[in-house]
């Protein structure tokens, strides 16, 4: 699941900077820059995210929630 995930992050990055440097290339217009740097930023989270669960193993129900209920 891991390198699946990674594999689909990178090359989802990858095509939106190719896109991104076609755009600025032919129009000049930057409006892409936003709507790509949000998406690059949430994408490499849930990469870390992933990474962390994969080193850490799957916690239980009650602490994935994050509301710090314990049993």
């Amino acid at each position: 699941m891991l390198i699946r995930d990674g594999s689909v992050y990178f090359l989802t990055v990858l095509t939106m900077n190719v896109a991104q440097l076609v755009v600025v290339e032919t129009t000049r217009q930057t409006y892409l820059t936003p709507f790509i740097c949000t998406l690059t930023a949430i994408l490499m989270s849930r990469m870390f995210l992933n990474l962390r669960e994969a080193a850490m193993g799957r916690l239980p129900p009650w602490e994935d929630l994050g509301h710090g209920i314990s049993q």
